[in-house]
């Protein structure tokens, strides 16, 4: 044994390496609703405690934008962190220096972006909702991280509740005190989550494969809450079927929007465990929730499992699959599964195609799809138009092949877990779509993906079921304006008086007050309004919603007798 003298850098260099190697503690999180005297829901109250880093530096911040928000810590009051010296660096983000392994403690307090329930116009789901007996929010609009424990363990507690205020949130498959995980998760697991609570949630469960699938529920509707659990529970079982999977915990959440006549909303975002919903508490088409449900549930796997994408202002470069995709198969699973009847299928794509002809950007490159999906409803749109329409054909080629789009996709699972492989999606399509069918799509991709050429769809592209016809339609026109009308009151503003609309008696002034029949975005159905004069007895009117010009499009035609 050879005895020496320890230099202090020796030593340091020693409690260094002994404190790399020593576990991680977890970040801790807690979340308390802050009420009033009154018991109404005033805020919602953060605790985020962790350890000092290696470095006595660490960076507390939120993310830098999500669904196209920079700013989602505006939200946040009263920042306080206790533990070592914060001082502000940019738009909600602290550097906290402490030494290693001190104990820090931030609280902050997050207030609703409203001062109202949500309606239709109000649904950016990065903007949390607090109001009187509930709220909800996701996750990073709601939590802070510490950004170099990004990768560390992560805990969460909600705590300080009423017993009659009900709570759900992905995080509750994380560990707390006296519970062990459902499922390991670190901080940014935390912060890709959603939470929704108040006095009226209903919550459903069923134990599927051991696991825990939850649905919450808050607000009433227009249907039946046991109806719409068990349609969230026959689109998650569909689903993990075609990806060969067992149930793992997950929750769906519904939170309302108020409507205006003649506009149904609705509108979701998926998590890693659960995704969230936005529904018009006037919508009566279970259908369309259907779709939406196995839309969003979809991506628990899309892009998530089968690729990466580029993030930030990039992002919506591969919408096209990661959202258009995800259409494609949020149909035809459901069709598969019966959940869809062949009339409510092609309602679906016949929607979709009618607006596909009649945008305006529809020969536009993908480049304005990355510069302007969040400034135009039609660019936002458009990658959903062209990815499920990409896919059909896909499809189609590869089943007169021998073979699918599922197995497509499930080789791109592959790859994205094999080293050495391409990591992104754009990039694994292709060499799956080879591997699988033995044929190149890049010039495909090149031309009606990149360049933007109109796709369209081949006559017997979904078998002998549906045909695919070629259809000349007027384009949809309400004749007034929309956002002005809702935005005054659903008093009619702005209305044209060469249209349909006004030729049956529809004035400016008038206030809509029901709308009873019509289909948006389909001028062959007509539109029936109860609506009020200024200074007469309610009156009905009615007309067709065609505007003046013709457009190409493409509709399907379910075959008679034919079953799926």
């Amino acid at each position: 044994m050879i005895l020496g003298t320890l230099t202090a850098a020796a030593l340091l260099s020693l409690a260094s390496t002994a404190a790399a190697a020593a576990p991680v503690d977890p970040v801790a999180y807690r979340l308390s609703p802050e009420l009033d005297a009154s018991g109404a829901l005033t805020a919602l109250k953060v605790e985020i405690r962790f350890r000092e880093g290696p470095s006595g530096r660490t960076r507390l911040a939120w993310a830098d934008d999500w669904a196209g928000d920079k700013e989602l810590s505006t939200r946040a009051r009263d920042v306080k962190i206790a533990g070592g010296e914060a001082t502000p660096d940019g738009i909600g983000a602290w550097v906290v220096r402490a030494p290693p392994g001190t104990p820090i403690v931030a609280t902050y307090r997050v207030v609703s972006a409203y001062d109202h329930d949500p309606t239709d116009d109000d649904s950016k789901q990065s903007k949390p909702v607090v109001r009187p007996t509930w709220f909800y929010s996701v996750g990073e609009t709601l939590l802070a991280l510490p950004e170099d424990q990004k990768r560390s363990p992560a805990t969460f507690e909600w705590t300080g509740a009423p017993k009659d205020f009900g709570f759900a949130s992905d995080l509750e498959h994380l560990a707390r005190p006296g519970k062990k995980a459902e499922r390991a998760g670190t901080v940014e697991d935390v912060v890709e989550s959603i939470v929704a609570g108040g006095r009226d949630l209903r919550v459903f469960e069923q134990r599927t494969d051991g696991a825990r699938v939850r649905v919450a529920i808050i607000g009433r509707y227009a249907f039946d809450d046991a109806t719409f659990a068990q349609q969230v529970f026959q689109v998650l079982k569909a689903e993990r079927g075609f990806w060969k999977e067992k149930a793992s915990p997950f929750l769906v959440t519904m939170s309302p929007t108020l409507g205006a006549p003649g506009r149904i909303s609705l509108g979701g975002t998926g998590r890693a465990d659960a995704f969230a919903l936005w529904v018009d508490t006037t919508t009566t088409k279970l259908d369309d929730l259907r779709w939406l449900l196995a839309h969003e549930y979809f991506h628990t796997w899309n892009p998530k499992a089968i690729g990466e994408t580029a993030e930030g202002d990039a992002e919506p470069a591969a919408y096209w699959l990661s959202e258009g995709f995800t259409d494609y198969y949020a149909w035809t699973l459901m069709l598969r599964a019966k959940l869809f009847g062949p009339e409510a299928f092609a309602r679906q794509w016949n929607d979709m195609l009618r607006a596909y002809a009649a945008s305006p950007v529809r020969e536009k490159p993908n480049s304005l799809i990355v510069t302007d999906f969040w400034k135009s409803q039609a660019v936002e749109k458009l990658p959903y138009q062209r990815g499920a329409i990409l896919a059909a054909v896909l499809d189609r080629q590869a089943r007169t092949r021998g073979t699918s789009l599922d197995a497509v996709l499930r080789d791109m699972r592959r790859l994205a877990a094999t080293p050495g492989e391409p990591r992104h999606v754009d990039d694994l399509l292709p060499v799956a779509y080879r591997n699988v069918v033995g044929v190149d799509i890049s010039d495909l991709l090149a031309r009606h993906i990149v360049a933007g050429e109109p796709l369209d769809l081949p006559a017997d592209v979904f078998g002998t079921c549906f045909r695919v016809n070629a259809v000349e339609m007027a384009p949809f026109d309400r004749g007034w304006d929309g956002a002005a009308t809702r935005k005054a009151g659903n008093v009619v503003t702005g209305l044209r008086d060469d249209t349909p609309a006004y030729a049956a008696g529809l004035r400016n002034g008038m206030k809509i007050v029901e709308f009873l029949a019509g289909d948006s975005g389909n001028s062959a159905v007509a539109v029936l309004l109860k609506v009020q004069p200024p200074d007469g007895p309610e009156r009905l009117v009615r007309f067709f919603p065609a505007g003046k010009t013709r457009l190409p499009t493409q509709q399907l035609e379910v075959v008679p007798g034919c079953k799926p």
